[in-house]
């Protein structure tokens, strides 16, 4: 039985997936994509992978096949209110303006979001609740309020409004009290007057065509898209944008993701901060492309607080407890994009590796616990029980674990790292700056530490040391394979951030 994609099959398989669902497999992700069609080949029951890859690349592609891709293909991290400065944002200062215009335009007021790869609907529903507050005269609205999504099990899940605990991380517990009911099984079920809101619908992002009256997809006045494009090869993910353009309202805004602003044209929205969130608003055909002069406090994207630690929704992003070797993606001679701690011997620590790349993080647990009794310290396993403490919401037991993983080799680059997402994650934003400032210090090379560094610095105000650690970022990134993932990134690749820190750098004086 073949229990592996041939070197002849994977790349036609990354093609295909490409051009049908937009979400690309670059080489440095093929290992991913070998462990989501061994998954599917057990559980359709082929008899090898081969079988499986074979029936999948079969033409035409019908619905059948496209189930399958999606469920085994699609990301599925999310969360109610993620990324908090967002929503706040929203609730305070977005939607209420948005709500004002559309009520001084006269007649019964209309208001229509779109949440675009909204997953099982979190995203969709906590912008049910932020309108039902902003709203007393709610049913005097035409109001559409939907969610779209390639994943048809997610829909699924997403209409029946039950969710369980990993949904509610981080969310104040009234969220549960006032707008859900227990379960029987101690889950959480949205309520029904909620639930009425929103609609759901299958959308493909890459192959269906939209902007539509016939889906909901036109004349949209705020459009919400994160974590999505991020997994789009470039035309695919330009090609999307282009569309959202046509789908808003002449005033319509958007918003992306952090790793996600480079992508953004900058002939076709200008880019406005709230508070410490950026959107994008269109810019009209009947206006004028050239942006205002540039203010540097309003063109430099924010790093989402999420830790990722994100990226795709609240995971501990990159290689689980290490930082992977640049050493392996950078042609000779090209700097290296990340420090290599050094890797403590210890037997369990693969086996663990192993279950959270599963997101078995009780068995993470159980697995470094017993590592911990049987001997003294081990970095790499305290710094995976960190992610997973983190991955899980508990950012204090996660905050004790890393600085016993500081404790137990200071010099070590990524536990500084960690202690600095963990931090941010909780809003001290000078203490996080101190800890990626240490990790900037232990591996000059650190391309995300710089990243996040130039971020935190900009939003304390300095302006000067925020362009200089996005100048050393670029910097290492300029002879590196544009394909190659960016460590601790949750698979951005060099090309993409080179490209976003080029945009950011051109936003004011020349870099």
């Amino acid at each position: 039985m073949t229990t592996f994609v041939s070197e002849n099959s994977i790349p036609c398989l990354s093609d295909f997936v490409a051009g049908n669902l937009g979400i690309y497999f670059p080489p440095p992700r093929w290992s991913e994509l070998q462990r989501s069609v061994e998954r599917a080949t057990q559980a359709l029951g082929f008899p090898d992978v081969e079988a499986c890859v074979n029936w999948l690349l079969t033409p035409p592609l019908n619905g059948e096949r496209m189930a399958v891709l999606t469920e085994y293909l699609t990301v599925g991290e999310t969360y109610f209110f993620r990324d908090p400065p967002l929503f706040q944002a929203l609730e305070g200062e977005i939607l209420p303006a948005l709500i004002q215009a559309r009520r001084a335009r006269g007649g019964r007021p209309c208001l229509r979001v779109w949440s675009a790869g909204c997953c099982t609907g979190e995203e969709p529903y906590t912008l049910a609740m932020v309108l039902k507050r902003l709203l007393p005269d709610l049913d005097g609205w035409d109001l559409l309020l939907s969610g779209t999504d390639i994943n048809l099990q997610f829909l699924e899940k997403a209409r029946q409004g039950i969710y369980g605990a990993w949904s509610f991380r981080n969310v104040p517990p009234y969220i549960q009290e006032r707008y859900f009911s227990l379960t029987l099984d101690k889950r959480w079920q949205l309520n029904p007057a909620l639930r009425q809101m929103v609609s759901f619908s299958c959308l493909n992002l890459a192959a269906d065509p939209y902007p539509a009256a016939g889906n909901n997809t036109s004349e949209i006045d705020l459009l919400l898209c994160r974590n999505v494009l991020m997994y789009f090869d470039a035309g695919t993910a330009a090609m999307a944008l282009t569309r959202f353009h046509a789908a808003l309202a002449e005033d319509g805004l958007l918003v992306v993701s952090p790793p996600e602003f480079g992508m953004v044209p900058g002939d076709r929205f200008r880019m406005i901060q709230y508070g410490d969130c950026l959107v994008y608003r269109k810019i009209s055909k009947a206006c004028s492309p050239r942006p205002a002069p540039p203010n540097p406090y309003e063109s430099v994207p924010v790093v989402s607080a999420q830790p990722t630690l994100s990226g795709t929704g609240g995971r501990v992003a990159g290689t689980p407890g290490k930082t992977p070797s640049a050493r392996r993606l950078a042609p000779r001679g090209a700097p290296p994009l990340a420090p290599l701690p050094p890797r403590d011997g210890c037997a369990a620590l693969a086996e663990m590796e192993a279950a959270y790349s599963r997101k078995e993080y009780a068995l993470v647990r159980e697995l470094g616990g017993r590592a911990l009794e049987q001997g003294p310290d081990n970095g790499e396993v305290l710094r995976l029980l960190v992610r997973c403490h983190a991955n899980e919401g508990r950012l204090e037991e996660a905050l004790s674990l890393c600085d016993r993983a500081i404790a137990r080799d200071r010099v070590n680059a990524a536990g500084h790292f960690l202690r600095g997402m963990l931090l941010l994650e909780g809003g001290a934003l000078p203490e996080a700056q101190a800890s990626f400032r240490n990790a900037c210090f232990l591996a000059p090379d650190f391309v995300l530490a710089h990243f996040i560094s130039g971020d935190l610095a900009r939003r304390l105000g300095r302006i000067v040391v925020a362009r200089r650690h996005w100048r050393n970022a670029l910097r290492l990134l300029s002879e590196c394979p544009s394909e190659a993932p960016v460590p601790e990134s949750e698979g951005l690749s060099a090309g993409r951030l080179r490209e976003m820190l080029e945009t950011l750098l051109s936003r004011g004086a020349p870099p």
